[in-house]
């Protein structure tokens, strides 16, 4: 008889007053808690790590752009020949050409680099030095063999705003890129490429 009672207080059928059966474990409401945190906690890591990687590409498609245009200066002013950099501001083509007195490009089969497009952003403005800007169109910049034909800002913009800037300084061969804008330098005085200090 001693062994069954024993039994009945090692393996109890009903559970103590005020004592949760089995003792170990969460509550719904516990659970429920912890995965709505844990949600929360998943999505400010996944919208950061978004965030991040669409700034990347834009900052990736913006380098591309501006080394195509460092390319056009910097061959100008090593081969000593002028070259247009023709950019359709609406759709975001640019590509390279040789320069030609007309200005027209566009039956022209003879370029120094093949057409690029942006991907990830679009010309909202370009500002030229005496202050017009152009919103639409065919652009056309002239490098030359003493750098650029004239100084010039572009400003992108992505999906989501967010504005990339790039300035060509006048008589160099400078691509300026930056998350801030910029503003045209005003010239000292005009010094040449090739021209002594």
């Amino acid at each position: 008889m001693e062994t069954s009672r024993k039994n009945k207080l090692i393996y109890p059928t009903e559970a103590a007053p005020g004592k949760i059966r089995g003792g170990a474990g969460y509550t719904l409401l516990e659970s429920v808690v912890i995965l709505a945190v844990l949600a929360l906690l998943t999505s400010i890591v996944s919208v950061s790590v978004f965030g991040s990687y669409m700034h990347r590409r834009l900052d990736a498609d913006v380098a591309a752009f501006a080394r195509t245009l460092r390319l056009a200066a910097e061959h100008a002013v090593l081969q000593g020949e002028t070259f247009a950099v023709v950019i359709e501001v609406y759709d975001g083509k640019y590509s390279v050409y040789p320069a030609n007195p007309e200005n027209d490009y566009f039956d022209n089969d003879e370029t120094l680099l093949e057409p690029q497009r942006l991907e990830r952003c679009w010309i909202d403005e370009i500002e030229f030095e005496d202050g017009s800007p152009q919103y639409s169109g065919e652009v056309v910049i002239q490098a030359t063999p003493q750098g650029w034909a004239g100084s010039i800002l572009v400003h992108l913009l992505d999906k989501d705003d967010r504005a990339r800037y790039l300035r060509l300084d006048k008589l160099t061969t400078n691509v300026v890129v930056d998350r801030n804008e910029l503003s045209l330098l005003e010239p000292q005085k005009n010094v040449y490429m090739l021209s002594p200090l």
